[in-house]
């Protein structure tokens, strides 16, 4: 019942909710970072049960044959990369059943990047200012410290030049230019230069870039609007008090 009373009292309640979570792996994402091709690893996890007497693991299962996993005891375990033969974004998952009030399966995320052994700029972002539009470079170099060999650079789009300087070199700059710099770019436009090298594993390396001509800030100056009426208030100024009638002295 709903009391319209002015005076009716007013009750608060204070409500507290607490997350309690059954099972859960630390770290919550395997990642592996960057590896060279062929190269192994190892991450270590731990598999934390909030109440053992609830809840227990079913089993642990990987769905790519490149991972093995290794049971240290105690819930303590070892996710183990065999390696890979090729350069790759390479993502899987683990899965862990969870047994007991509420049977469910964890997917645990698993990540590796196998890269090559050239560190090269990915994109490159042209900007056209006043008319101007400024030389940018693709940086090349080399996580072993040999030499890198570039054989040619080429865009498809005809749009930008590539100056490659003396070499080889543990590292190198590229000099790239817009071709026609007088092109209207006011719609982006966007491309990709393939880079050449002697490295077997990294012939080709795609180098993104994107043209754009800057924009103007556009100032709204919003509508007009009237300015308050102003408001006069009188002024409050004292009443002039009566004096007291003044005696003639004169005789």
């Amino acid at each position: 019942m709903t009391s319209n009373a002015v005076n009716a009292p007013s009750l608060a309640l204070e409500l507290s909710l607490e997350i309690v979570v059954d099972v859960e792996v630390s770290p919550p994402r395997l990642s592996f970072a960057e590896l060279r091709k062929g190269e192994k690893a190892t991450l270590s996890f731990i598999v934390k049960i909030s109440d053992p007497a609830k809840y227990k693991l079913g089993g642990l299962h990987l769905d790519d044959a490149r991972f093995a996993l290794v049971d240290k005891g105690e819930l303590n375990y070892e996710l183990q990369f065999k390696g890979s033969s090729v350069l790759e974004n390479l993502s899987s998952k683990l899965l862990i059943e969870v047994q007991g009030e509420r049977n469910r399966t964890l997917e645990v995320p698993i990540s590796v990047r196998v890269v090559g052994d050239i560190i090269y700029t990915r994109n490159l972002y042209f900007l056209k200012r006043n008319d101007v539009l400024q030389a940018k470079e693709i940086a090349l170099s080399s996580r072993s410290g040999r030499a890198i060999k570039v054989l040619g650079a080429s865009d498809p789009e005809g749009r930008v030049k590539v100056t490659i300087p003396k070499q080889p070199a543990k590292e190198l700059v590229l000099k790239v230019e817009v071709e026609r710099p007088g092109d209207n770019f006011k719609k982006p436009q966007r491309g990709t230069i393939t880079v050449r090298t002697s490295d077997k594993d990294m012939a080709e390396i795609p180098v993104s870039y994107t043209i754009s001509e800057a924009r103007a800030p556009v100032v709204s100056m919003g509508s007009k609007a009237k300015p308050p009426p102003v408001r006069v208030v009188p002024s409050m100024a004292p009443e002039a008090t009566p004096s007291a009638p003044q005696k003639d002295e004169r005789k």
